[in-house]
């Protein structure tokens, strides 16, 4: 009692906020509630105004870029106005400058041109000048007179063909520049031809260029003289700029920045540009303030928030503090009530938090005389209790209805993963360790087994759930739960729970072997050291035809042909050794018939360590053999197939690289297998064919189509070109992946030239038909002319028209590609002579003869023969005709001579007209080979010849 009495005042003076007794361990003084609202309204409003200042910074940078980048834009669009002028004024004294008027001195003439030209670039004076500076020519726009200046070719510097000055005044004090172009004048002299123009054209470039009005825009010459300006044009017109100004862009050779003082004395940022077209500088002045005023403005009104929300922050926090402050002392006389044991009566606080203290206070007043008896009653069991939880191996621990752990003994702490009982006592069971079912489903505080018994009160026994540590590791176990009461009120559980992993891990190794070897399709069995049967399976009776109750006990060996019977003993010696045993072999079944079996052995140990018996396995592996065979049987064909083929079949990755190509490929492209397999498919194709079968394979690859077909180029390992048919089709696994390609490749080149020489032909024919039409017409047309009646026009029709047959059937039998020259004068002559006769001499070298030159010889032969043997030579018994021809060299081009030479007929007389017989073999013969024709009416026969380029022979 002493000690309670003795500690209420300390305590109510410390939580009044009073000062304690000096001493060495007197405390800090601890901060007051307005201390802290006034630092979490300053930790709240502090990162605000920092962000804001930081993008308030960003913003103020941002329109300084927009400014820097709109500046660059004004300068360049100045400039580039400038340079059109410039260039429309140049491009004008060129164009006049090369008018003929002034090549021959008419200067009247040249002065109305530039009177007419003047205008379109707004030039004030034109003047042309010789090359020592003599004006030749003044122009004047408006009539007024001409500036004084001299112009020179020496003033336009070498190797340009424009000079344009600096600043200069006009007679009547007007700011002007000038413009030269060298040209030509009359006599190839060199002169000039200049324009003087009033700066005052540049008057409107700045607001063209929209420079705002705050800015300042200007327009120096070589010299730094001001030539234009935004801003009061007429006050600094003329005037040099300043020192620094000069330096800084004298020393640039395009452009740049730099700071500066305008002509106003104001602060600026300028930058410029030169022309390299003017030698002029384009300079833009912006103030300092114009810059850096969004950044100005910006801060005044962060500075004005501010200040606006810290003030409205201190008032606040200062009215809660002092609330708050006066609802904590009520509490504190509340809390001295308290110890010292009494019931506390505390006045509502008006605050919801302090109005949950006050109702906590009256409770635990209530309860805290309860508590203090209970507490003696506990000590007293707990050392015995302790004691005796201590030593049971298994896990025990109690939980209350809230599923809280109140005690546990030193084998559940072990179980929980933790290391003392304070990581258990006073969690929640789910918290320290989580409860599933048997199939891994987690309890909830809910249905969880154990909690639920702590509720209501009921026994529970289980096995073979689960409890997961912290640390994530699982164990099966076994529990008990009991139900604790105290007087006949539940206060929750006890629970005693084994580990049961080794157990379940034994039990499941057991029924795991014991299933394999019961549902095994293999037959496995063991058999002793001596070689007899122990234990013998399902499978085992399937492939053997035994059952277990007949063979267990005997020698295996009853298994194994006669041939084989040394198998045994070798497979017992292996595994004897501690070595596995493999092999395919044949046993013997109950039947007698044998099968292919494949067997596996392996030592069966004992406790010790000691080799007692032997397990095997044999697996029945007679239908993979039979598949096998039929495997390595269809392979054959396959390959015999493939490689005797008519055509080229091959295989390629979907790399297009070949994998297997047969002894036709090869014959096909010319290179051999190997050298196929190093290359791919895009290796052998023709370039123009390279993506003929693009689409084609996309559509194969996707699944579209099953295969296709189309005719490309290879290019042969000679370099030569051979056309294919390729069939494609595409082979793949049992999932429908891709595998690879496969290729039936054709040569169709003779197929394609048969195409090709059918295409010829068929054009050949029709050519051939206009051509043979126009030839029978005329022929028609022109012995119709000398014919008498219309007998005689059919007489001497048909045997021309049989002439001209006979040139066909000789084209014909030639497939109309050439006609020897012997057979066509043998078959021209063959209706009229005998061959045998002796009367025909035909003679010369071999040569054949193009299918046009053909119709014309067969003509003038035809026509020949038919005058021979009505008139000439053959009308007589003895008459002779001799058809000889040779190559002849006529002005350097070789040729060849045809000759006709009749001899002992009746005496020749020469025609007293010409007829359509002369036309033909003079003029048409002549005209269709384009040759030379000779004829002699000689009285002793007539002698024809005819001599026609080698162009119309089939030479080789």
């Amino acid at each position: 009692m002493f000690g309670r009495e003795s500690s209420a005042p300390s305590l109510q003076h410390e939580m009044m906020g009073g000062e304690g007794l000096p001493g060495p361990a007197a405390r800090p003084r601890p901060l007051t509630i307005r201390t802290l609202l006034v630092l979490l309204i300053a930790a709240i409003l502090l990162p605000l105004l920092a962000l804001s200042l930081y993008l308030a910074d960003r913003y103020a940078s941002a329109e300084r870029r927009v400014i820097e980048a709109r500046r660059f834009d004004v300068v360049e669009s100045i400039t580039e106005i400038l340079h059109r002028d410039v260039e429309k004024i140049a491009h004008t004294l060129r164009t006049v400058a090369t008018s003929d008027s002034l090549r021959s001195s008419d200067l009247t003439a040249f002065r109305n041109q530039i009177a007419a030209a003047a205008p379109l670039a707004s030039i004030d004076y034109v003047i042309l000048s010789d090359q020592a500076g003599k004006p030749l020519l003044v122009f004047s726009a408006d009539g007024g007179p001409a500036p004084a200046v001299s112009f020179r070719l020496s003033d336009i510097p070498a190797g340009q063909d424009l000079s344009v000055s600096g600043f200069l005044r006009g007679p009547d004090n007007e700011p002007e520049f000038t413009l030269s172009v060298p040209t030509i004048c009359a006599a190839g002299a060199r002169c000039v031809l200049s324009a003087v123009l009033l700066l005052k054209r540049y008057n409107g470039m700045f607001a063209e260029a929209n420079v705002p009005p705050e800015w300042t825009a200007g327009l120096l010459d070589r010299n730094g003289v001001m030539l234009a300006r935004s801003r009061d044009p007429e006050k600094f017109l003329g005037r040099t700029s300043r020192s620094e100004t000069q330096v800084i862009v004298q020393e640039s050779e395009k452009g740049g920045v730099y700071d500066g003082v305008n002509f106003e004395g104001v602060a600026a940022s300028n930058i410029f540009r030169k022309s390299a077209l003017t030698g002029w500088t384009t300079v833009i002045a912006i103030p300092k303030t114009v810059i850096n005023a969004p950044l100005t403005r910006i801060f005044m009104l962060m500075a004005i928030a501010s200040a606006v929300l810290i003030g409205l922050g201190l008032l606040l926090a200062t009215i809660l503090a002092r609330r708050i402050a006066i609802a904590l002392r009520r509490l504190s006389g509340a809390a001295v009530a308290l110890v010292d044991g009494g019931a506390p009566q505390i006045e509502n606080p008006g605050i919801r938090e302090l109005s949950e203290v006050q109702r906590a206070f009256e409770y635990a007043a209530s309860i805290a005389h309860e508590h203090r008896e209970t507490q003696t009653r506990l000590r007293s069991h707990e050392l015995f209790f302790r004691l005796l939880i201590d030593s049971a191996a298994e896990g025990i621990f109690s939980i209350d209805q809230s599923g809280t752990i109140t005690i546990c003994n030193a084998a559940f702490v072990r179980l929980a993963g933790a290391t003392d009982e304070s990581q258990v006592v006073g969690w929640p069971l789910l918290d320290i360790m989580q409860h599933t079912r048997a199939d891994g489903t987690l309890f909830t505080n809910i249905d969880d087994p154990i909690l639920s018994a702590a509720r209501t009160g009921f026994n529970r026994h289980a096995e073979g759930e689960f409890f997961f540590r912290r640390d994530g590791n699982a164990f099966p176990v076994e529990y008990w739960v009991r139900p604790i009461y105290q007087d006949e009120q539940l206060q929750g559980v006890v629970c005693t729970m084994v580990d049961i992993s080794a157990r379940l891990r034994a039990e499941a190794m057991n029924a795991h072997l014991a299933a394999i070897v019961t549902s095994s399709a293999d037959a496995i069995k063991s058999i002793s050291l001596e070689g007899n049967v122990v234990s013998w399976n399902e499978g085992a009776e399937r492939l053997f035809g035994y059952k277990a109750s007949e063979i267990v006990g005997q020698s295996l060996s009853i298994l194994i042909p006669e041939s084989r019977r040394g198998e045994l003993q070798e497979k017992i010696s292996a595994v004897a050794n501690g070595e596995n045993f493999r092999r395919e072999t044949v046993r013997r079944r109950k039947d007698g018939s044998l099968i292919d079996v494949h067997i596996e052995a392996a030592p069966i140990y004992d406790a010790r360590g000691a080799i007692i018996g032997v397990s095997t396995i044999a697996r029945d592996i007679t239908q993979r053999k039979r598949i096998e065979g039929e495997l390595r049987s269809r392979e054959a064909q396959f390959r015999s197939v493939f490689n005797n083929s008519a055509v080229g079949m091959a295989r390629s990755g979907l790399d297009g690289h070949w994998l297997m190509v047969n002894a036709r490929m090869s014959e096909i492209t010319g290179y051999s297998a190997a050298e196929l397999l190093r290359r791919r498919a895009v290796d052998l194709t023709f370039t123009d064919d390279l993506y003929a079968d693009e689409d084609q394979m996309r559509d194969l690859l996707d699944g579209k189509i099953p295969s296709f077909a189309l005719d490309k180029r290879f290019i042969r390992k000679d370099g030569s070109t051979t056309w294919v048919g390729i069939t494609v089709s595409l082979e793949r696994d049992s999932a429908g992946q891709p595998l690879y390609f496969l290729h039936v490749v054709r040569d169709i080149s003779a197929h394609r030239e048969a195409e090709q020489h059918q295409f010829f032909l068929m054009r050949e024919l029709s050519h051939r038909s206009k051509n043979l039409l126009a030839v029978i017409q005329a022929m028609a047309r022109q012995t119709a002319r000398v014919s008498y009646d219309i007998d005689t026009f059919l007489d001497r029709f048909s045997l021309r028209l049989q002439g001209l047959a006979t040139s066909h059937d000789l084209l014909v039998h030639q497939n109309w590609k050439h006609v020897l020259l012997t057979d066509l004068v043998q078959q021209q002559l063959a209706p009229f002579v005998d061959m045998d006769s002796g009367r025909l001499v035909v003679g010369g070298p071999m040569v054949a003869v193009i299918p046009e030159a053909a119709q014309a010889l067969g003509l003038a032969l035809h026509e020949l023969a038919t005058n021979a043997a009505k008139h000439g030579s053959l009308s007589a018994a003895g008459g002779r005709v001799a058809v000889t021809w040779d190559f002849v060299t006529v002005d350097g081009q070789e040729r060849l001579r045809v000759e006709w030479a009749e001899s002992g007929g009746p005496r020749v007389k020469p025609p007293a007209g010409q007829g359509f017989g002369h036309v033909v073999i003079t003029r048409m013969a002549g005209r269709s080979l384009d040759g030379h024709v000779e004829i002699d009416f000689a009285p002793a026969g007539l002698r024809w010849a005819i001599s026609f380029p080698t162009s119309n022979l089939v030479l080789g």
